[in-house]
């Protein structure tokens, strides 16, 4: 929470003093671009979870799971490509004087789209687990730059390591349903 809260005003004031404005500006336009870019890409999947919804209200329970389960691995397609294309994107920005900064924005632009999407969503939903998959996006980020700055992984190499919080909603998800169906 604090990352998220600080770490962009942080950022965006100690690249502003490094004078790093093109960077700063990158940032934010893709950061308002992000939920429009994403919601474009997210297209195949609401095409996929629409008719799971409506085989669910119909009765058709196990139509409706398989199909809005099928449409989870498209999002982690998405999430995992964004996060680095952002990171690619920054990292080519780095240099040794700026290379925390630099992160600290690129999480910010790689990681705002899934908090806003969460909180649109549970607006619409409040029991929807948005918030889960919003900070396993977050985890997924930090995995990603923990093993290319640390480990010296390729970054399309950390992608496997990135899934492992992305998996957690859904879990979370799976075992929520059952305790519905159990207690039901």
């Amino acid at each position: 929470m604090l990352l998220n809260g600080l770490g962009g005003i942080v950022a965006g004031i100690w690249l502003a003093i490094l004078g790093e404005w093109k960077t700063i500006f990158l940032g934010i336009a893709l950061t308002l671009a992000s939920k429009y870019i994403v919601s474009v890409l997210m297209i195949p999947s609401m095409a996929i979870a629409a008719p799971g919804v409506s085989a669910m209200d119909r009765g058709h329970k196990a139509l409706g799971w398989l199909l809005l389960i099928a449409q989870v691995p498209w999002l982690y397609v998405i999430i995992i490509a964004w996060e680095l294309i952002m990171f690619s994107t920054f990292g080519s920005r780095t240099t040794p004087e700026n290379w925390f900064p630099v992160w600290l924005w690129s999480y910010g632009a790689a990681t705002a789209v899934w908090a806003y999407m969460a909180s649109q969503e549970t607006k619409g939903d409040p029991d929807s687990n948005a918030g889960f998959m919003a900070v396993g996006a977050q985890i997924a980020y930090l995995i990603l730059s923990v093993c290319t700055i640390h480990f010296h992984i390729a970054p399309i190499a950390a992608a496997p390591f990135m899934l492992i919080p992305l998996l957690l909603p859904l879990g979370v998800g799976i075992l929520e349903v059952r305790a519905r169906r159990r207690y039901a």
